[in-house]
């Protein structure tokens, strides 16, 4: 969560080449360095450093994937799906959310 709340922030994202962070970053939403390299750290960091126009465009690719893969609205909308498909087929009593009964 932490790395798609910078990158929907406008924070270039330097992260270790672990899965996780691989799928989120991507190939051109950040920079990912050899885990437990130092080398590879102080490699990255440099290039990050020395292309302002690389990290402009890595800002705009992670602000762009955030906004389109990991919005309110976009979980929003894969939740109610799920929840409407689950429930296709079943009736639900409106008591059972205290929606007759105002328990909200």
């Amino acid at each position: 969560q932490t790395i798609l709340a910078a990158m929907g922030s406008g924070i270039p994202i330097l992260a270790s080449d672990l899965p996780v962070h691989r799928e989120l970053v991507g190939l051109n939403r950040g920079l990912l360095f050899q885990s437990g390299q130092l080398g590879s750290l102080i490699t990255e960091l440099d290039r990050a450093l020395s292309k302002p126009q690389l990290l402009v465009s890595i800002i705009r690719q992670g602000q762009a994937y955030v906004a389109s893969h990991h919005s309110w609205d976009t979980i929003t909308e894969a939740n109610l799906s799920l929840y409407f498909r689950m429930t296709a087929n079943k009736v639900i009593p409106a008591t059972k959310f205290g929606v007759l009964d105002n328990q909200f």
